[in-house]
């Protein structure tokens, strides 16, 4: 058997890089994780004994004390993460199954709310061809009685007579019996 000493050290050399990459990139990580609870405990340290504990933004108040410091901790969280996977030499292809798991959720999103809207659009349309089915009928749904308010391509509004709105989808309204009064 013919073992070549120049690739056993070749494999030996890679192995030692590998090995270096990978630990370095965890302490890097370990490092930024540190770091990241440091500045989260001393920011939330300086909030306390500020009197810049809540701000005021649209009109609505906002706790400093929790918001601002878990903030600066991820954000150092998370570049610490970049740089060790940069470092790895992994960072475009985590970045390129980040994209392709974010597009497949948008296209099953996409085909879910079509799955879930084209019925109640086809019900709408068969309601609205019939002349009877119009606004300020009264309608019975469920032993429930109303005034037909709004018609739209999703739902029915139907007002009772002590003012409550009930909205019910249009595919829902075709599944069930109603019936129209005068």
């Amino acid at each position: 058997m013919n073992i070549n000493l120049d690739s056993i050290i070749t494999l030996n050399d890679k192995i030692i890089v590998i090995v270096n990459q990978i630990s370095l990139s965890l302490l890097i990580l370990l490092v930024g994780f540190i770091i990241g609870k440091l500045v989260d405990k001393f920011s939330l340290l300086l909030i306390r004994n500020s009197s810049f504990r809540k701000i005021k933004i649209f009109s609505r108040d906002f706790n400093t004390e929790k918001i601002i410091p878990k903030l600066l901790s991820y954000v150092i969280y998370i570049a610490s993460l970049i740089f060790a996977l940069s470092y790895s030499g992994i960072l475009n292809t985590v970045i390129f199954i980040i994209l392709i798991i974010f597009a497949l959720t948008m296209i099953v999103s996409v085909f879910y709310s079509i799955k879930e809207s084209f019925p109640n659009f086809v019900a709408s349309i068969r309601l609205r061809r019939n002349p009877n089915f119009r606004l300020r009928r009264k309608i019975q749904v469920n032993g429930i009685l109303g005034e037909i308010s709004e018609i739209t391509y999703s739902e029915i509004k139907i007002t009772t007579e002590s003012g409550d709105e009930i909205y019910v989808p249009c595919k829902v309204l075709l599944s069930r019996e109603y019936k129209l009064l005068k």
